[in-house]
């Protein structure tokens, strides 16, 4: 009775993993021309809104400082051809 329910425990734990999610998560990390932000700085120069970005490259791993007019994005964002 134990092996039992210790073989569909072990069953549906498997089942529940799925691979879907990461799959396509690997899709958009695979593409060398984008990154992600890992630090977002929003601040302002005398009324203009200026946002300053760290990049990451999916590929390389380089960081790359981007500036941006107006307060846009956020850390995890995912940006490309920057």
């Amino acid at each position: 009775m134990k092996k039992t329910i210790l073989i569909l425990a072990v069953a549906i734990m498997s089942l529940s993993c799925s691979t879907d999610e990461s799959a396509s998560t690997n899709e958009t990390n695979t593409d060398c021309d984008c990154g992600v932000a890992v630090e977002v700085v929003y601040f302002n120069v005398l009324t203009t809104p200026i946002t300053k970005m760290k990049m990451k490259k999916n590929c390389t791993g380089e960081i790359k400082v981007i500036q941006l007019s107006g307060h846009q994005g956020a850390v995890g964002d995912v940006r490309c051809n920057y």
